[in-house]
This record gives structure tokens, C-alpha cells and sequence, in this order.
């Protein structure tokens, strides 16, 4: 930036225009062809003060929903509710064993301990990680397919 650019004339033209109130450090800047920055920079180093504190005009404000808690009460109960999906195999009834002293072909749901102290299910599963009740459990169709009566890929 040139360092002639606050001569004189343009910081007598900034005071006139800061302290009438009617311009904004954007408009300033435009009209003195120069960024919002240096306006309130020099505004700030000059130590100007306003006589009227400018103010932009206000937004045009929205027109109010006409929707009220009525209304959204009663779409909230039209909503069509969903059953829950039915599991559709029996509940293991073994004991489990820890974790990691299960064998392949046994389910891997955890079912209880903490940490190390890990009880997986164990019911036989050999064609998957998990027995066909955890399986049901852990991976639910979605919710399009569920009522559509489709095969979903799992």
C-alpha cells in the first residue's frame, strides 16, 4: 500500500464521514476505493468518535408458521408406528465360556464379564460369527425391505 494513500484530504473525508453516523466501515471502504480493514484501522489510530452510533437497517423479518403445537401434535401422532421386528430364533440356553476360549463355529456375542473376563455365547453358529438369535439381533433389515417382505444381501 502506498503510504501516501491517508493524505490530508482522504482522513478529513473518513472524519466526516465516520462521525456522521450515516456510513458503515463497508461503505466508507467502497466509496473510498480501499479494504474495510484500513477504514477501521485509520478509525481506530485517529481515535474517532461518532456522533450517532450507525446502525443497519433492520431484515425484513419471516411471516410466523402458521402451524401450532396443535398442529404438530397431532401430525406427531399420525405417524404411522412400526412394529418392532420379531426375532425370529430361539434364545441360546447354553452358558457361554470366555471369549477367548471359544472355538470357530461358536457364537461371539458377548453376553456378560468385563474386559479379559469377556462370556461370549457360544451356541453353535457355522455358518456364521454369531448364532441366528444374536444375528437378528445385530443385524435388523431395513426398514423398507422389513415391510416390503424383500431379501435384503446381509
Amino acid at each position: 500500500m502506498n503510504i501516501d494513500f491517508w493524505d490530508e484530504q482522504r482522513v478529513d473525508q473518513l472524519a466526516a464521514m465516520w462521525c456522521s453516523g450515516r456510513f458503515s466501515f463497508r461503505q466508507i471502504a467502497v466509496i473510498m476505493q480501499t479494504s474495510r480493514c484500513s477504514v477501521a484501522g485509520k478509525v481506530a489510530r485517529l481515535g474517532l468518535k461518532r456522533d450517532v452510533i450507525y446502525k443497519a437497517p433492520p431484515a425484513p423479518r419471516k411471516a410466523p408458521k402458521p402451524a401450532t403445537n396443535a398442529v404438530r401434535a397431532a401430525r406427531i401422532r399420525s405417524r404411522k408406528k412400526w412394529p418392532p421386528t420379531p426375532v425370529k430364533a430361539a434364545i441360546p440356553t447354553n452358558e457361554g465360556k470366555p471369549w477367548l476360549e471359544r472355538k470357530r463355529g461358536e457364537c461371539a456375542f458377548p453376553v456378560g464379564g468385563l474386559g479379559d473376563a469377556v462370556i461370549s455365547c457360544c451356541a453353535p453358529s457355522p455358518d456364521s460369527v454369531y448364532c441366528q438369535h444374536h444375528r437378528d439381533l445385530m443385524f435388523v433389515k431395513p426398514a423398507k425391505a422389513r415391510n416390503s417382505g424383500e431379501t435384503v444381501a446381509a
